[in-house]
């Protein structure tokens, strides 16, 4: 998982080398260059798995594991920068109905549920039931307009997760009193 490799501290601005002890080399996103920027890479994603973000197993709409770890590296950083800080990794925001649709053809979609959406900056959206009040939301246009619905199998399967989900617990058998 992560990397024993040294590393010198990053310091903001002020370095013009890449932060693995002894290269020199200039940094590049996260502050390595092209040869060590899997240091960062997999030291912000094991922080994030170890905070629950996210899964070491890669959703299979990844093409591989490097891009996972990347992914959640970025989105991680992202958070902290932003000030954002969602509980979970949220892949399918950055998903579009076209790779979805090519994703459903492969069985690679596991997040069949996904409304597209065009924010007001025109940004579009993918918004999954992971978030399952936006996720209705969405359903209805009420986060911005609606670029794509998932097919009604996928909404009803969905929306019976849901209900399940909310449904008040059976209680058992009261046990007797001795």
């Amino acid at each position: 998982m992560g990397s024993s490799e040294p590393i010198r501290s990053l310091t903001i601005g002020r370095s013009a080398r890449c932060l693995a002890e002894g290269c020199d080399a200039p940094p590049g996103m996260f502050g390595a260059c092209a040869i060590h920027r899997h240091i960062p890479i997999n030291r912000e994603f094991d922080a994030a798995v170890a905070r629950g973000a996210a899964t070491v197993e890669r959703p299979p709409c990844f093409v591989d594991d490097a891009v996972w770890r990347e992914y959640v590296a970025c989105w991680s950083l992202g958070e902290r920068i932003t000030s954002r800080y969602t509980k979970h990794v949220e892949f399918c925001r950055d998903c579009s109905p076209d790779y979805k649709k090519d994703m459903e053809a492969m069985g690679r979609c596991i997040h069949r549920e996904t409304v597209f959406i065009r924010k007001m900056s025109g940004e579009t959206t993918g918004i999954s039931s992971h978030f399952v009040s936006r996720w209705e939301s969405a359903l209805l246009g009420l986060h911005g307009e609606v670029v794509s619905l998932p097919d009604n199998d996928a909404i009803e399967q969905t929306n019976e997760r849901i209900a399940r989900a909310r449904a008040p617990k059976k209680m058992g058998r009261p046990r007797k009193l001795e």
